[in-house]
């Protein structure tokens, strides 16, 4: 990271300044007496220097993806959730984002034209620490793997809702279900049941499809399952914050509508965090 490297540079050099002025001080009352006391302030500032170097080594080590690389993959759907070097936030009620067939608003990074191929054709991997600040009752998809005539293949939803297969499987009481929806070879969508999370908490999560093999991690819990392929497929993640009851599962369709729907529902909030993210594709 680059403004930890300097911040840590600086730190360093307070420091190391402080312990030559001290080791001076030391040296000249030392060479007055004898030279014995010495061999105390060299090991002092031999120790301090070796726990400065540590500190700075291990925060270089913190791996992601740089911003730059990510803008070369992928356009953005609503705000730009570049905050910190390492770290995007997503909010679909912030956002407000809506395209023609949305069931709600969204906050998106969306895989460019030039990058699409057949599901087959593709390697790419994504992980992230994934936090979360969403309100109860609300349901988001925070990854989905999509194909223009295929429709959805692979969708992870984060729900406080009741719905059939899930671990909680309680609405409003604000545990997520987290759960993916894959699209099998026989074009039968299947319900890979995750974990569960709660607002302010998070969990660690890695996607990756292997030319149509998906690997599904989180929770300690792994899904490998081959998906259904796609002509031009490409990957979202962010939030895509659905206008779907949590008791009903009614659904609604007018954008026109969603304001009211999440207001009359309670949801106020759908922050979505992936940290020290890492992006690969082939």
């Amino acid at each position: 990271m680059p403004f930890l490297e300097s911040a840590m540079n600086s730190i360093k050099y307070c420091l190391l300044l402080s312990l030559l002025l001290i080791s001076s001080a030391c040296l000249s009352q030392s060479s007055a007496s004898s030279s014995s006391s010495s061999s105390p302030v060299v090991s002092i500032i031999s120790s301090s220097v070796a726990s400065i170097s540590a500190v700075s080594v291990s925060s270089v080590a913190i791996s992601y993806t740089a911003q730059a690389v990510l803008q070369g993959y992928f356009s953005t759907e609503g705000l730009s959730p570049y905050v910190f070097p390492g770290q995007l936030k997503f909010s679909a009620m912030d956002s407000q984002w809506v395209t023609p067939t949305a069931n709600g608003w969204r906050n998106e990074l969306k895989l460019k034209t030039k990058y699409r191929k057949s599901m087959y054709e593709t390697s790419e991997k994504i992980k992230a620490r994934i936090s979360i600040q969403v309100s109860p009752g609300a349901k988001t998809i925070i990854l989905q793997c999509h194909d223009g005539g295929a429709g959805a293949l692979v969708k992870i939803f984060l729900a406080d809702m009741v719905e059939v297969g899930n671990v909680n499987n309680i609405a409003l009481d604000g545990i997520f279900d987290v759960y993916a929806r894959v699209k099998g070879t026989d074009g039968v969508e299947r319900k890979f049941p995750l974990g569960t999370v709660r607002s302010g908490e998070g969990f660690d999560f890695e996607y990756q499809n292997d030319y149509g093999q998906i690997t599904i991690i989180a929770f300690g819990r792994t899904v490998r399952t081959m998906v259904y392929d796609g002509s031009s497929v490409y990957l979202k993640y962010g939030s895509y914050l659905q206008a779907q009851h949590p008791v009903t599962q009614v659904e609604v369709d007018n954008p026109d509508d969603f304001a009211a729907f999440y207001l009359a529902n309670g949801i106020t909030q759908d922050i979505i965090k992936f940290q020290n993210l890492t992006y690969t594709h082939n």
